[in-house]
This record gives C-alpha cells, structure tokens and sequence, in this order.
C-alpha cells in the first residue's frame, strides 16, 4: 500500500512541474520545451501504472481524458513552437462573460440583455479616466455642532 501512494504522489508532484513549464510567464528555453512532451508522456504513463491498483480506482488507461491527450500530442507542440501556452488563455474572454452574466442577472431589466450589457462597457469606457469628485459640507449652524449637541448627549445619557 504505500507504494502505490508513494506512486499517486509522484503522479501529482510531476503534473504539478508540468503545470509550472506550461503557465510560466517568462519564455522557457528551448530544452525544457523540447522535453516538455517526454516528461508529459512518463505523466501518463505513470498515472496508468496505477491501473491494476485495487486501491486506487481512477487511475486506469480508461480514466485518460482528452485533456491528458492534449497535454501530452498538443500542449508539447505549441510548447515547442511558441515557448509557452499562455498566449493561447482564454481568460480575457472568461472574465468578461462573468461580467456581462453579472449585468444581466443583477443589474439588467432583461427586456435587452444585451443592449443592457454594451450600454455599460460603453459608460464604464467613457468614465475609466474620471475621478470622483468630492462635494464641499458646509455646517449650517456651527454652534450647535460645537456645542449644542453636547449638552443634548450629556442630557440623554
């Protein structure tokens, strides 16, 4: 038994250092990209030596998903051309659908969710580079807020 948990460790710790090549910011060199796909394929590999575990179940060639191949034939090729994975995000994209959900579930009549939606990047657009601009307060009647209402506390209290 602890060997096959030693195994679903390392299966995660190696996803995890795939993970980190993948998401890096900086462009990685060309030996690590060039590698990425052996090191992705030993992933799998070891994550299907799992498959005859009756412990762990989840681990068989049958639970390799069409990400895992991704990962492995895909991922490894746009490593190796583009140096990294980033460009490709989606998450612009996937901010901007929450934001629009957020307008037309809270904030839209729902008669023109969509109009509803332009309408506010537009305004939101047109005031990014407006500060706000603090009224002036004026105390009507200095004396009672320097005196008065003292004397008013220490009666009521």
């Amino acid at each position: 038994m602890p060997e096959t948990c030693d195994v679903v460790i390392n299966i995660w710790k190696d996803f995890h250092e795939l993970y980190k090549i993948m998401t890096s910011n900086s462009t990685t060199t060309p030996e690590i990209c060039d590698s990425f796909f052996q090191k992705a394929k030993n992933w799998i590999n070891l994550f299907t030596s799992l498959r005859t575990s009756s412990i762990h179940k989840g681990y068989s060639r049958a639970s390799v998903t069409p990400y895992m191949h991704s990962l492995v034939y895909h991922v490894s090729r746009f490593m190796q051309l583009y140096r990294s994975v980033k460009i490709f995000t989606g998450q612009g994209v996937e901010k901007n659908n929450d934001v629009a959900r957020k307008v037309v579930l809270l904030k839209s009549n729902n008669k023109n969710p969509t109009s509803d939606v332009l309408e506010l990047e537009c305004r939101q657009w047109e005031l990014r580079d407006s500060e706000r601009v603090k009224r002036s307060y004026s105390k009507k009647d200095a004396h009672y807020w320097e005196t008065e209402i003292r004397n008013k506390r220490r009666k009521s209290s």
